[in-house]
């Protein structure tokens, strides 16, 4: 019911994909993106030849939106948590480059946003308010702050205590010279426009690892996607 699948890169095009709904899929790019209800036969919507096909498009330079568009999630619900058919999308809007771990973080490089469609995917509108979420964590010296994975998670509503049910996002981030962090988000499944900072969810030291490196790679000092 989210993103992160068939995610690869090529210079001068990201691309993601999403598993919104049992019978359709889509997978949303910088500039178009295709459909399918298979996963194996797709169909082109608006051609990839250039800006003129953007399924998101970008704002001017300078704007929260201007340099690019990072990956993130869909789900089958407007922003109000029913489910009428919308699609909603949450993703990273990036205003500044470049950025990386082993550099210095630029205030306002990264903020978080939401996309809707109405059309099953074939459209998509940016939300009025974007950005959602416009800074990290207070306090926090990062090396990134992007991706966000959002989903409704009912054990997480009864530890917490929470009356009404909420979604909660995750996203890739680290601490400069501490290591990798996962930074946790709650919101009420009544409005996913409020989204709240609850702490970190995982706090691995930097460079360590599942088991050997060998077989597991390393955490390294941000995590992605």
């Amino acid at each position: 019911m989210g993103c992160q699948h068939f995610a690869h890169t090529i210079l001068g095009n990201i691309s993601w994909g999403c598993v919104p709904v049992l019978v359709h899929r889509f997978l949303l790019t910088l500039y178009s993106h295709a459909t399918s209800k298979d996963l194996i036969t797709w169909t082109d919507v608006g051609g990839w030849q250039d800006q003129q096909a953007q399924a998101l498009g970008t704002g001017p330079v300078g704007t929260y939106n201007g340099l690019g568009i990072f990956s993130g999630t869909a789900q089958p619900v407007n922003i109000h948590g029913k489910q009428d058919g919308t699609l909603l999308a949450f993703y990273t809007t990036v205003s500044k480059l470049p950025t990386g771990y082993a550099i210095p973080y630029m205030t306002g490089t990264e903020s978080q946003s939401l996309a809707l469609s109405t059309d099953g995917g074939a459209t998509w509108q940016e939300y009025q308010g974007n950005p959602i979420i416009t800074h990290p964590p207070d306090h926090w010296n990062i090396t990134g702050w992007r991706d966000p994975f959002f989903e409704p998670w009912p054990a997480m509503d009864a530890l917490l205590g929470q009356s009404a049910p909420h979604y909660y996002a995750v996203f890739g981030s680290g601490i400069k010279g501490v290591g990798p962090r996962i930074p946790l988000y709650s919101a009420p499944a009544s409005d996913l426009t409020k989204w709240t900072f609850l702490g970190a969810l995982w706090e691995p030291a930097y460079n360590t690892s599942l088991g050997t490196v060998l077989e597991t790679g390393s955490y390294g000092f941000n995590f992605e996607v």
